[in-house]
Parts: C-alpha cells; structure tokens; sequence
C-alpha cells in the first residue's frame, strides 16, 4: 500500500472518472506534503542519496570546458563545430545521463510514494516505466519549448528588444498554464497508467491557478533549505572545493526532487483517485 492511498478498485478507470473534481487545497496540499516528507525523509534519503552522490563524483570528474568560444573560432566554422564538441563531450554526455538519473528518481519516488512499490534501499530500483517517463518528458518539453522558441525569435526579428523581450514574457505565462495542465500526466506515467496529457488537460480545467500557486509556494519551501545548502557548501569550500562541489550537487537535487515530487504526488492522488489531499495524507505516520 502506498504512502498516499488505499488499493484502487480494479475497475478503476482515471480518464472516465466524473468530471467534477473538488478545487485543490492550497495550504492543506503544502501542509501534507510537509508531513509526508517529515514522516518518510529516512526512506527517501535512501532512494536518492546513493545516486546523487555517485553523480556528483562524475561531474567531479569532468573536466571544466571553455564557456565563451574564442573570436577567432566564430571565425571559422568548422573549428567552431570541431572544437567546441570536443571540449564540450564530457558535458554533454553527463547532462544526457544526468536527464536519465532525474527520470529514474522520479519513477522511484512517485511508485514508492503512490504505490508503496519496494521497501526502499541504497540503490533506487530499477523499473522499464523511466523510458516512458523519459519520453513523456522529452515530448512536453518539446510541446513547452518549441512554441516559445519560435514565437522568441519571430518576434526578436520584428519588433524593439523591449517589447519583444515583453511579449515573450506573455508567452511564457501562456505556456506555463498549458504545463500545468498536462503536468498530472508525468506521475501518472511514473506509476504505470497509460494516461495521456489531454487526460490531465481534462481533469485540471478551471484549477491551473491553484496548482501554479502551490507550485510557487513549494519553490519559497525549497528556497530555505537550499540557501542553507549554499553556506554550508561556501563554508566547506574553503577548505575542500571538490568535496564542495560533490555536495552542491547531491544537496540540490535532493531537496529538489524530494519536495517537488511529493508535492506531484499528492496532487496526482487528488484528481486521479478522487479523493481530497487531505483525506489522501490521513495515514497515521503522516499526519
């Protein structure tokens, strides 16, 4: 049994499931979320710690690459495109990998959240859902990127730098409310639902707001604990930068992953399992 729900029925069915959903709890939603990672930080520092650490020793590992490319290299193309991915491999493939550790977590987090699947260890469990996690990622990222790219530089091409960089602004909210409403569709994947993002568009109408607004609330939680991170690490830095940049590193993502993903669960259980966030954090243990 998962942390947040009982069994569902097997006739359970989210993408048919009644229309009227109740408007998601602003406060009630973070206050969970709080319990839930005060009740389960041991067992989610499992499922992330090891990961994050063996990470952070690669990126160790990668050597630093020239941010600026050199004039003299603009100059000629085929030095640009030589050089610049010859210095710039190393990081191009720990980004790649680091894409497929980020979907790995996720999977881990949301099935033990949701689902109670595995007692968590030192090394998150693997499960085939990352690829379609990763895919699901790949495509509503292109559906968020590529309008706002393409509006950016049409609009960069026609118009004052000021009112462009205005209108792009617009057209970021705009694609931040269409994010939102597919964003149901990314734990629904993690768990094993084949549910699509006009499902999600479909069940989050009238509440994209809602779910902003504890989307922004949960980034000014995550902001304390990361400032501390930032001095601790500051302070350790002076006396072991690389063992510094190892931490930066681990401590980031996982105050990133825990709280953003509980946060993702729960509003998953709210609009998939048709049950308040509330009534969905009423285990003992969390409350």
């Amino acid at each position: 049994m998962g942390v947040l729900s009982r069994p569902m029925p097997s006739s359970f069915d989210p993408v048919n499931q009644p229309e009227i959903i109740a408007p998601v709890p602003i406060r009630s939603t973070l206050g969970a979320a709080m319990r839930l990672v005060a009740a389960e930080w041991l067992n989610l520092l499992k499922i992330l710690l090891l990961p994050c650490v063996l990470f952070g020793l690669l990126e160790l590992l990668i050597p630093t690459a020239p941010a600026v490319m050199p004039a003299a290299m603009v100059a000629n193309s085929a030095a640009v495109s030589d050089n610049w991915l010859h210095d710039n491999t190393p990081h191009l493939l720990f980004a790649l990998l680091n894409v497929l550790l980020q979907c790995w977590l996720a999977v881990a987090v949301y099935r033990y959240v949701i689902l109670g699947e595995n007692s968590p260890n030192w090394l998150p469990v693997y499960h085939p859902q990352v690829w379609h996690y990763l895919g699901r990622m790949l495509l509503g990222g292109l559906i968020f990127f590529a309008p706002v790219g393409i509006a950016a530089l049409i609009l960069f091409m026609l118009l004052p730098t000021f009112v462009a960089v205005l209108m792009t602004m617009f057209a970021l909210l705009g694609m931040s409310v269409i994010a939102v409403r597919i964003s149901l569709s990314f734990p629904a994947t993690a768990v094993g639902g084949d549910y699509t993002f006009r499902a999600s568009w479909r069940r989050t109408r009238g509440q994209a707001l809602r779910i902003m607004m504890v989307n922004f609330l949960t980034s000014l939680v995550m902001f304390l604990p990361l400032v501390a991170s930032v001095i601790v690490v500051a302070v350790i830095g002076w006396a072991a930068p690389p063992l510094a940049k190892v931490l930066s590193f681990v401590f980031t993502t996982i105050v990133q992953v825990t709280t953003t993903y509980v946060v993702s669960a729960l509003l998953y259980a709210h609009f998939y399992q048709d049950k308040s966030v509330v009534t969905t954090a009423e285990a003992p243990h969390v409350l």
